[in-house]
Parts: C-alpha cells; structure tokens; sequence
C-alpha cells in the first residue's frame, strides 16, 4: 500500500513519478505542480517529494514555503524510507529550516542507502558545523551548555574525519585542494579541543565514530577518555602524510604548524611558537610563486601566529618589569 487514498501499485507509482520528473527536468514548473497536485489525489505520500522541492525552490509556486516544504519531506521520508534521495535532498531542506542535527541525520540515512554523494557533503557539513558549535561554545557562560556544544563540535568533528577518509580509501581524487584544505583545519581544531581539556564529564554520543577513524588510519582501539592531544596529533600526523602523498605539501605544513600553534597557545611553550614560525616560513618556500594566494587561504593561520607573538611579547615585558622595573626590590 502506497500512502493515502488509491491503493497504487508500484507501477502505477513509476509512471506518476516519471510524469512529474519529466516536467520538472524540461523545468515546466508551473505543470510539474499542477501534475504533482494530481498525484497527491491519489498518493499524498508519493507526490510530497516533488511539493517538498518546488516549496523548498520556490519552483512552480507563487512563493517559496519553507514550512510546507518541510511538513511534506518529513511526511514523505516517514512513508517511504527506503527511498535514499528523500533523505539526501530533504537534508537541504533541514538545513533551510535551521535543522543542522536533522539534516545530518538525513544524509547519514541517505548515505547508508547508498546515496554516494552524501558522504562528501557529510564531510564537508560536518565539519561546518563542528565549527559553528565550537565557536558557540566558545562564547556562552553556561558550563551545561559548553558541555554539551562542544560534545556536538568534536561529534561532528570526528564524523567530518571519517567521511574524508572514507572519500580518500574509495577514490583519492574526490578530495579536491579545498577538502585537503578543511581536513586539516579539522583535525587542528580536535587536537586544540583536547589540549584546552574541552571534554571532561561529557557525553560523547557516537564511539563507533571514533572507532571507524581508529581502523581507517591503524590506529590502536582507545575508549573515549582515552583520545589525548597526543593521540589527537599523532592522527593529524597521518593526515599529512597523506596531504604530502598526494602532493599538498604546502597544506601539510601549514597543518603543522597550526598544531604547533595550538600547543603555544595552551602549553605557553615558547618552542613551539618558534616550531610554528619555522613551518610557516617553510609552506611559503613551498608556494613559491603562489605563496600570496595560500597566505590569503590560510590567513587564520598567520593571524593566531602573529596574536601568540604579540602575546609572548607581552609576557616578556610583563617579566621584565616585575623583576627590574617599578616595585622590584
């Protein structure tokens, strides 16, 4: 039985569908609606995916509806789950709606149903996220609500790791210079998480995640309490190695040093703020002629350099005074 009303067979299903996906493709939305308005009479179920998309576009209506669009996907994903483009366009949909956690529930179904190209935005909209919770975090008040932000960030974090490494085993080339890119601020921001101790006490949803990382990259089998900066750098380790592998050398070193960076910033360790200075110097020799383009890229990298200098200066005076200036004995 398919939805509501009319009792349609599967082949009665096909032939609406590929009435209104004719339609729809020939981009005749005004009679792509009107045909999808019919098969609601028979299928409401059925016909939602295309509503879902002409509201959600605003194709073949007088206005973009979010809501609608989102009362229609959800119906039709509840009614046909086997379906994975349900889950991977509806996920767009969440996304419209500000449902980031909905949406990557949506592409991780769409994914399981082997819809390929949900692990690329997966990994690219994990790693966004991982980043709007982190940032989040970073500027609330409540301990409850650090906690469980940054539970989501390192969450989302250690998913974006995953599905890059999983594009990397299936094809190397599907990783184009811009994931590279992103990968490697991804793990700088789990090793920073891990030196600044953003995790005690907290919920970390998902182990089978991290236990895919540990497989994927031989990594021995940790609990999560377990995961420590070390480990953290250890895996951004090999996350270069694959970087200098494919040729990206420049990324890799820029990589590390933004882990070094984050061991300046946490540790005050003045030799890692010189380890830092020594890649940076060394991925512009790397750029060589394109070395602006990959300053401009990696600006958030010069940027946390030169605030750790300017804080290490501080420092400094601020010791010189205690031990020479007003008030020294």
């Amino acid at each position: 039985m398919f939805g509501f009303g009319k009792k349609l067979s599967v082949e009665e299903k096909q032939q609406w569908d590929e009435q209104v996906k004719t339609l729809y493709e020939k981009e005749d939305f005004a009679a792509a609606f009107k045909k999808a308005k019919e098969y609601e009479k028979l299928d409401k179920a059925a016909a939602s995916y295309y509503l879902a998309l002409m509201y959600y576009r605003g194709q073949g209506v007088k206005a973009q509806d979010l809501d609608k669009a989102l009362l229609y996907i959800t119906r039709y994903t509840e009614k046909y789950p086997e379906d994975k483009d349900g889950w991977f366009y509806g996920s767009d949909i969440m996304v419209a709606n500000n449902k980031p956690d909905e949406a990557i529930a949506y592409l991780l179904q769409a994914e399981s149903l082997g819809k390929e190209e949900a692990i690329k935005c997966l990994a690219g909209f994990c790693s966004y996220m991982g980043l709007a919770y982190r940032n989040a975090a970073w500027v609330t008040m409540k301990v409850t609500e650090y906690r469980e932000l940054n539970a989501k960030a390192i969450l989302c974090f250690t998913r974006a790791i995953q599905k890059y490494r999983k594009l990397y085993e299936k094809d190397a080339t599907l990783l184009q210079e811009d994931e590279w890119m992103q990968l490697g601020f991804v793990v700088h921001y789990m090793h920073f998480l891990a030196l600044s101790n953003a995790w005690p006490n907290m919920l970390y949803k998902d182990d089978t995640v991290g236990s895919d990382i540990e497989a994927a990259y031989q990594m021995p089998d940790r609990a999560t309490h377990d995961r420590t900066p070390a480990y953290w750098k250890e895996l951004a380790e090999k996350v270069i190695a694959d970087m200098e592998r494919e040729g990206y050398l420049v990324h890799g070193a820029y990589v590390k040093a933004m882990l070094a960076s984050n061991e300046a910033d946490l540790n005050k360790s003045e030799e890692a703020l010189a380890l830092a200075k020594q890649y940076l110097d060394q991925a512009c020799e790397l750029a060589g002629d394109q070395v602006d383009k990959y300053k401009d890229e990696f600006e958030v990298v010069w940027k946390e350099y030169e605030r750790l200098v300017r804080k290490s200066e501080k420092q400094e005076k601020k010791e010189k005074k205690g031990l020479f200036g007003k008030g020294s004995k």
